[in-house]
Formats: structure tokens, sequence, C-alpha cells
């Protein structure tokens, strides 16, 4: 079972890295001061991803374009990260300072602050333009890899503006499991770095059966097996729950004009606090169902077939985010195997038969399927079907892991297709 797990190299001697630290957050800083006062002229029109980069819609004279421009995707009037950081450094005094040969740094710090503002974009439609600013000693981010770690030695070797620099830690947490170059950040005052590695870890058995699970809102299906079994929500875990949903606007509101919030900051600060205290109870009472859950699977050597339904944040939280994350953390840790599955259409298609349709569920906890007539508490009917796709996944030969995400499930399916297809073939 391969997972991701965060690797620390801490106590980095960083004097040999300041120099280099302190330009990287003054380009930063001045090309973030370029990309605001463009956007709020006009220049730029709008900042979209593309690839592993970013696609500016600026125009830009077309000798800083790249040679490996694709036109069909990218007109006239835009350029890429990359050719936005060669006209900066040719036409600003953007990255002044700087070594000769750093395209790939300064292409980091473009797309670092694309990625800033984009985002902001797509969260507040409308709004006022974010001043993005790199704080002094806070954090030294990469977005590509320019770190590389030699764990025997305990040295650290960073691609930096100024050219590579190498200087040496104290100590580190799987930082043998840091192979190649990595990004990831560096936190200036704790002196350490960060990033992710990919961990392996033997499954504990082979599953002889799947335990599926529905969850949702509803208080008395707040969970729901594929084995007929239902928890209703905790009055405790409910409250919390509540709290959470119902203050979530009230701190949202700090994106608003002040003329349009109905808290000042203090108190918008002192309910943020409360909210996250909240939280912290959703997440110790989640972790106690979570493990009963496990406590059954491992005892009766099953898979699980987590409910990949969406998180908090467009949807409020019943508990889902913080147990999905909880169950996935420990399954992948201890070697319990496990699928997250997308439970797109679970609650509306017939786990008889496989008839989906809308009308199959006219109310929230009936199920009736309109071809071959099978009545269910529609919860139950979803949780088979994410045990019924658990099983497809197995026959499959999926690897364990998250396929929440339709893209991610495609993909697998079409590599597995594509080796079945090859092995036929020499056959």
């Amino acid at each position: 079972m391969k997972f991701i797990r965060n690797a620390k190299i801490i106590g980095i001697k960083m004097q040999p890295l300041l120099g280099a630290y302190h330009l990287w957050r003054k380009c930063g800083n001045r090309c973030s001061n370029w990309v605001r006062k463009n956007i709020k002229n006009g220049s730029i029109k709008e900042i979209r991803k593309y690839g592993a980069g970013y696609v500016f819609e600026f125009t830009i004279d077309k000798k800083y374009w790249s040679d490996k421009r694709d036109s069909t995707k990218i007109s006239n009037d835009q350029c890429t990260s990359a050719e936005l950081a060669n006209y900066l450094k040719n036409e600003t005094s953007v990255f002044d300072g700087c070594a000769n040969k750093v395209s790939s740094q300064r292409r980091d710090i473009v797309n670092y602050l694309a990625e800033r503002y984009n985002g902001y974009g797509a969260r507040n439609k409308n709004k006022k333009v974010p001043n993005v600013h790199i704080k002094e000693n806070k954090s030294w981010y990469f977005k590509e890899q320019f770190v590389s770690v030699n764990s025997k030695t305990k040295t650290i070797t960073i691609n930096t503006l100024l050219g590579k620099i190498e200087t040496t830690y104290a100590k580190g947490l799987k930082d043998n499991k840091i192979k190649g170059s990595k990004g990831g950040n560096i936190n200036i005052r704790r002196k350490e770095f960060v990033c992710a590695v990919e961990c392996e870890k033997d499954t504990q058995y082979e599953p002889e059966d799947v335990l599926a699970y529905d969850m949702n809102m509803q208080e008395n299906y707040w969970l729901t097996f594929s084995d007929g079994t239902i928890t209703s929500i905790p009055e405790e875990l409910k409250n919390a729950c509540d709290y959470v949903r119902n203050t979530q606007e009230l701190i949202r509101e700090k994106e608003k004009p002040v003329n349009e919030r109905s808290m000042r900051s203090k108190e918008r600060t002192k309910l943020r606090r409360q909210w996250q205290e909240q939280h912290k109870v959703v997440n110790k009472l989640c972790k106690i169902q979570a493990d009963i859950i496990l406590t059954k699977v491992i005892d009766n050597s099953m898979l699980l077939a987590i409910d990949g339904v969406g998180t908090g944040q467009s949807h409020g939280t019943w508990g889902q985010d913080h147990m999905t994350k909880y169950l996935i953390t420990r399954c992948e840790n201890e070697g319990i195997p496990f699928y997250v599955v997308n439970p797109a259409y679970t609650s509306r298609t017939c786990s008889m038969c496989g008839h989906e349709e809308k009308s199959n569920r006219k109310q929230t906890d009936v199920f009736s399927c309109q071809s071959c007539k099978h009545s269910q508490v529609s919860h139950k009917n979803a949780a088979i079907n994410i045990k019924n796709k658990a099983k497809s996944y197995i026959d499959m030969g999926f690897p364990y892991g998250d396929y929440s995400s339709f893209a991610k499930e495609n993909k697998i399916k079409k590599k597995i297709l594509a080796v079945a297809s090859t092995d036929n073939n020499q056959s």
C-alpha cells in the first residue's frame, strides 16, 4: 500500500541561505506588486491553470515566447508563467540581483503568485484585488523541485536565485525517504524543511469481505452500513456540528466590504476561536466512531469502503471531513485494506438491478426502484452500492487508496485496461 506523508528536516544551519532567502522574498514581493497593479489597471485580464503552471491573459513581445509554446492552446494576447518570468527579467526590475542561469527559479516565483491570485479570484468573484505579500522570516516556498537532501551526510542543497547552495541540518523525520529533488517549504524561524514523500506499508491481511457505509446529515441515519447496521449521530457531536455550520457564514464575513459586515474584527476573532474549539470536539468524537468501525473491519478481515462524500467547505460539516481523513490515515499507517469511493448517484441507483433514475428517490430516506420495484431505506441502498463499487475495484485489481474523484478512478481504469490489453496481445 503506497501513500504520501510529510518528511521533515530539522535544525537547518540557515546562515548560508539567508542571502538567497531575502532575495527570493524581495523578488516575490516585487512580482506581486507588478501582478496586482496590472490586474487592477486591466492589463492582466485573466490568470488560469495550464499544465504544471499558469497562463496570463497579458500581451508580451514575441521575442519572449518559448520555443515550446503551443499556439493551439495559447493565443497571441496570452503568455505562460515561464514567458512572463522572462519578460519581467528583461523589461522590469522585478528580478534584479539574481544570478544568470536561474530561469526555473524565476518561473517558480511567478507560478507561486499566480496560484495565490488565481485562487483568490476563484473564491471571491468581482471583489477587490488582494495584496499578496510575502512576510519576513516566515516561509520560503518551492513549488518546483529545487531541494535535495543527503540523509547520510545530513546536508541539504537548494537551487536558489543566487545559484546552488549547500548547508547542514541536525536531524530529520523520514529524511531517508527523500529521493531526488523535491519541492516544499522552509520555515525560517523553526529552521525546518517540509516536503511530501512516498511511503509504503504491507497490508495486514487479504480482505475476505467488504464493509461500506453511507454518511449523511440525517440524524437517525448518520452512518448506515452495508450490513444493515445504523448509527445515529451522537447528541454532543450534533451540537458541535450545528455550531460549526451556523458560525461559518459569520466568519466568512471578513471577505465582504466593511460596511456589509455584521460584526467587528475583534468579535469575529473571538468567534473563530470558539469555532476552532468546536471543530476539535467534532474531530475527537468522530475518531471515537471511526475506531469502532476499524475494530470491526480488522476483527473480520474486511476491506473498508469509505464514503467519499464532499468535505465541509462546500457542504457544511456533519463530521464527514474529520471522519474520512482519520479513517484514511489509520488505514494507511496500519495497512488496513481500504478504498475511498465516489458516492455520486449511489442513493438513486438500485442496488438490486442497477437502474439509475432521479425518481427512484422521491423522499430523502426512501428508495423505490422504478424498474424492478425494489424498495429499501435509501441510505442502506447507497451503502450497498458503495460496497459493490469497492468489490469491482478489487476485481479489477485497483491499488488500495482514494478514488473519490471520477478523474482518478477513470485514470486507474484506463491504466489497468491498457495493461490487460497488452498482456492479451502478447499471449
